[in-house]
């Protein structure tokens, strides 16, 4: 305190007191002593543990001893002689107030190990290797999928081109081919050293009506006795639009002879009135060695399996229908004149 301060403290006390001044005297003086204090106290010497007292995280222990403390409660224990730090041991509870407790907790620190306490890197390590093993878990099946995904869509890539064809294959087997079975009769010329130099024929003509080609693999009658030609040459595949016709009544030839448009593959027709649902059958496909598909035509009517397909009525029924026809317009003339 200097000379002014207590020059006016003397002053003050002289005179007469009221209330007001009296608080602010005892205010002022408690707060310089108060002050002075509190520099005393920061100028005193730290405090540290002896040995065999407490130890805390706040207050340690003093140099050659070491806090030890027990590994249920790490934030209290006793000095010990030791290399200074805080360390602890198992599950004993340190109690300080005992005797010998000095002597027993040094024999516990050289039979057990200790760990030192309240070590942050030592208790992370633990959890930070935990967490990284659980990371690089992650990152193998995450590329473990990427790279099954990867040789899928190759797969795929590489199975398209082999499953077009079957594609084209079951498309082509439901849509069926288109082929249009024509039956007509008719008489040629024939052997002259007969009487009647006319032979009788059937020709039944095949028509594409698809935009693709068309095998054509065989022709056969229907009942009776069987006759079968099978065709395996280049001029039975037809092209869009493309006809060929096959002829019944004149002498065979070979199929690899045949023309390009015609061939003669039965040496006798097949229409006889006394063989109910006697006919033709054709069978065709896109290619050769896929699926056949078998297209008919009747000899008393038209009845084709397949897509677009006619045939036609025998010559001799169909000159009968018209005699018949006219026979009625000259009934129906007789009675109009009556």
């Amino acid at each position: 305190m200097d000379d002014a301060k207590v020059d006016r403290l003397a002053r003050a006390i002289v005179k007469p007191l009221n209330r007001r001044l009296a608080v602010a005297l005892i205010s002022g003086v408690t707060g310089m002593f108060g002050q002075q204090i509190a520099r005393g106290f920061q100028l005193g010497p730290a405090t540290c543990g002896e040995q065999g007292t407490v130890c805390t995280l706040v207050a340690g222990c003093c140099d050659g001893l070491t806090c030890v403390t027990s590994a249920i409660n790490t934030s209290y224990g006793i000095c010990v002689p030791g290399e200074g730090g805080m360390v602890s041991t198992g599950t004993t509870l340190i109690s300080p107030f005992s005797e010998t407790a000095v002597e027993e907790i040094s024999a516990l620190i050289e039979t057990s190990p200790t760990i030192p306490a309240n070590d942050p890197q030592a208790e992370q390590e633990p959890r930070v290797s935990e967490i990284r093993a659980r990371r690089e878990s992650r990152r193998t099946e995450r590329k473990t999928r990427l790279d099954t995904r990867r040789a899928t869509v190759e797969d795929r890539k590489d199975e398209k081109p082999n499953r077009e064809p079957e594609e084209d294959d079951t498309e082509e087997s439901m849509r069926g081919l288109q082929l249009q079975l024509k039956l007509s009769f008719a008489e040629v010329d024939g052997d002259s050293t007969v009487d009647d130099p006319l032979v009788p024929i059937e020709v039944v003509r095949v028509t594409n009506r698809d935009d693709v080609k068309v095998v054509l693999t065989s022709i056969e009658t229907i009942m009776g006795a069987p006759s079968k030609a099978d065709l395996t040459t280049s001029q039975f595949t037809l092209g869009p639009k493309e006809s060929y016709s096959f002829v019944s009544g004149l002498p065979t030839e070979d199929a690899a002879n045949a023309a390009t448009d015609r061939y003669q593959w039965l040496d006798k027709v097949a229409c006889n009135e006394t063989i109910q649902g006697q006919g033709y059958r054709v069978n065709a496909a896109f290619s050769r060695g896929k699926e056949n598909h078998e297209f008919v035509v009747f000899c008393d009517g038209p009845h084709v399996t397949g897509a677009t397909k006619t045939a036609a009525t025998p010559a001799r029924k169909r000159k009968k229908n018209d005699e018949q026809k006219h026979k009625r317009n000259s009934q129906h003339k007789i009675k109009k004149k009556r």
